[in-house]
């Protein structure tokens, strides 16, 4: 992407003698200080990316309640003990082998 900036005369001459100090030439000075500012900026974004997808899980969920598609806390428990109870078996059998 190509970008055209307008400024004033005093700000070129500003910039191109920070960019000398750094050694770079104005273009490649100015994209550094454009990476460094939008880089945190993009840190920020991400935690905002998982934010927006946390808030999607608690909505689904939700809508889950309100569709009455829910189980018993009893229901999970035995279904847990159920799981449990099979893996048992299972290490039991590959034992007796």
């Amino acid at each position: 992407m190509a970008l055209t900036l307008s400024i004033s005369a005093d700000m070129e001459l500003f910039l191109n003698k920070q960019a000398a100090m750094n050694r770079q030439d104005v273009t490649t000075y100015l994209l550094n200080l454009v990476e460094q500012d939008v880089s945190a900026d993009l840190a920020e974004f991400s935690g905002l990316e998982d934010f927006a997808s946390s808030v999607a899980g608690i909505q689904a969920g939700l809508d889950d309640i309100e569709a009455g598609r829910t189980i018993s806390l009893e229901e999970v428990i035995a279904q847990g003990e159920a799981g449990r109870e099979q893996r048992r078996i299972a290490r039991e059998g590959k034992k007796a082998q």
